[in-house]
């Protein structure tokens, strides 16, 4: 459930996130992944990029429910509800920072959720 980014420092590589609403966005750590790509190996993870995830989740940022479209948090490996800036009385969402759909509420604290996973 760990939520991870693109490394800036290694090629083809992830690190946990730990950026508000990041751009880098790759995905999250899964346990049961339904399908694998590539080839596995020591101290590699199964990273999520669609589907039905359970992700960790900070809802003191903002309470999470249903529908919420979620991001990176400044806490590592944690998404928190996205926040959209106002432009002409309209809600925008900052391109590539969007990692999924909450499935299941959060009112308060720290959990794990179902995501619908689909960056954007």
């Amino acid at each position: 459930g760990t939520v991870v980014v693109i490394d800036e420092e290694k090629d083809n590589q992830v690190v946990a996130s730990s950026k508000a609403q990041d751009t880098k966005v790759a995905g999250v750590v899964s346990t049961k992944p339904g399908l694998i790509l590539g080839d596995g190996g020591e101290g590699q993870y199964m990273i999520a990029h669609t589907g039905r995830v359970k992700v960790k989740v900070d809802a003191r940022f903002g309470a999470i429910h249903k529908g919420d479209l979620l991001t990176t948090s400044s806490q590592q490996g944690v998404a928190m509800k996205a926040k959209p800036k106002m432009i002409d009385g309209e809600p925008f969402f900052r391109p590539g920072t969007i990692l999924g759909k909450a499935l299941e509420s959060l009112e308060k604290g720290e959990g794990e959720i179902l995501v619908l996973l689909s960056l954007q």
